[in-house]
Order: structure tokens, then C-alpha cells, then sequence
């Protein structure tokens, strides 16, 4: 497996630290571990809310207890409006937050039904979470 393409970038410092230290070392690259989507329980659970692939907004906060200098980002994104033209805004793991009345609320779920919504989302919005960013690439 050759370099990752970086988009003109340089590495990160890091690597390149890296790389001058250790000249013999050899870097391997590797692609996200999840698993497969399974479009099969995606699409039962958008069944079960009304919503069909590709007219949903996903929202991925980073768990109903993720909280950022005093912030959660469910109140944030719901003061914010998140008109994305689809016909609804499901939230994964909103815990106690209060949604708005046209918000759909998801529960936990395993990965791989995670990455069905994911995969089938007309818009994901994420709270930054490494895998699930990455997961989208």
C-alpha cells in the first residue's frame, strides 16, 4: 500500500519527525474498521419512522452525554435550525435532550446499522467523532 494521497498537503509534522528519525521504518496505511453496513436493518428501522433512503438528515451528536465547554450540541443544532431540504432530521442517541417536535429521536444502535443511515443519508451532521468522520470518507 502506497502513500495516501494528501490533496497537495504535507505530512503532519509528526510524520515527517518520524520519518527523519527512522528512515527504515515503513508506514502502513489502513482503511476504517467497521462493519459492513447493513442496509437490510437500515431500512427496516426507516421503515418504522416513515422515512425512506436518501430524504433524512442523520444526525450523529457523539452520544447524549457528550458535552464541550459547558455545551451539547443536540440544543445547539436545534437553535441553529438544520434546514438541509430533506423531509426529516433523525437524531442518533439524544438521550434527555429535548428535540424539536418534527425530530426524529434513534437509540443506540449497532455499527453496522449505524453505517446503513449513514450510507443512505441525504446529509450526515457529526460532532467530529473520529470514526464515524471517517466512516463517511
Amino acid at each position: 500500500m502506497g502513500r495516501p494521497e494528501r490533496l497537495g498537503a504535507a505530512p503532519p509534522w509528526q510524520e515527517r519527525l518520524g520519518r527523519r528519525l527512522l528512515p527504515a521504518t515503513r508506514f502502513e496505511y489502513f482503511d476504517a474498521v467497521f462493519e459492513p453496513p447493513d442496509t437490510a436493518a437500515a431500512a427496516r428501522l426507516l421503515d418504522e419512522h416513515g422515512q425512506a433512503p436518501g430524504e433524512y438528515t442523520l444526525v450523529c451528536p457523539g452520544g447524549a452525554g457528550y458535552i464541550v465547554d459547558g455545551m451539547a450540541p443536540i440544543p445547539l443544532l436545534a437553535a441553529a435550525g438544520t434546514d438541509a431540504g430533506a423531509s426529516s432530521v433523525l437524531v442518533v442517541d439524544a438521550g434527555t435532550h429535548s428535540l424539536p417536535a418534527d425530530w426524529i429521536a434513534l437509540p443506540r444502535m449497532p455499527n453496522g446499522v449505524l453505517m446503513g443511515l449513514v450510507q443512505q443519508a441525504r446529509l450526515n451532521v457529526v460532532n467530529g467523532g473520529g470514526l464515524l468522520v471517517q466512516a463517511l470518507a
